[in-house]
């Protein structure tokens, strides 16, 4: 853990963007493990070494490594490779001082190509994103998390902004006078899951 300099951090219940390398790694791995299954779909978990050996061999093109060779400084030997016919031997101290040397130069390759991808993510992701601003009295929608069926409808409300926690998070309260189950719900949601209400002046 300390070598791969892993820091435990906390995510925002239903925001996946929040944890975005998890939610990316299941978009993987979730449909090449559908590939192998039967029909029965109760043997799944044979499966989970065939599906994590094809991902740790396979080429990543955020870091344009392979997740092998980011962890072990060296390219996956596979079983269709040819083998190699020369040997090289070298005492078990200078094994040891080439690999963090090797590793520190694959990891900052890796850096600088994962930044690279990020900018150019960013640059795609803001070409289409709305710059809303929320202030406080605002009547929002919220998105619904647990949708219960295909035609329910995808936003709540409405809700009155009252107070501005972050940058991106805010507290309101439901504004709905004809709704006698949730008289007063408060929540704490963030800009993804809001969009405001348009309201009509009377001249």
């Amino acid at each position: 853990m300390e070598s791969c300099n892993t820091t435990h951090i906390l995510a925002t219940p239903y925001h996946p963007t929040s944890n975005a390398q998890t939610e990316r790694f299941n978009v993987t791995f979730a449909p090449a493990l559908s590939k192998l299954i039967s029909n029965q779909i109760q043997d799944w978990d044979d499966y989970l070494q065939a599906v994590i050996y094809a991902y740790n061999t396979s080429q990543h093109a955020t870091t344009a490594l392979t997740p092998f060779h980011l962890m072990f400084t060296r390219k996956s030997q596979l079983l269709m490779d040819p083998k190699q016919l020369k040997v090289l031997l070298m005492k078990s101290n200078e094994y040891y001082d080439k690999v963090k040397k090797s590793r520190k130069l694959i990891i900052d390759y890796a850096q600088s190509t994962i930044q690279h991808q990020g900018t150019l993510a960013k640059y795609r992701f803001d070409i289409n994103r709305s710059d809303s601003k929320y202030h406080k009295g605002d009547l929002v929608l919220i998105r619904v998390i647990n949708r219960t069926s295909k035609f329910q409808e995808k936003y709540e409300g409405p809700f009155q902004i009252l107070d501005q926690k972050g940058p991106s998070t805010f507290i309101v309260k439901l504004e709905d006078p004809d709704n006698e189950d949730h008289p007063s719900c408060i929540k704490q949601v963030t800009t993804a899951d809001m969009k405001h209400i348009l309201v009509q002046e009377t001249i």
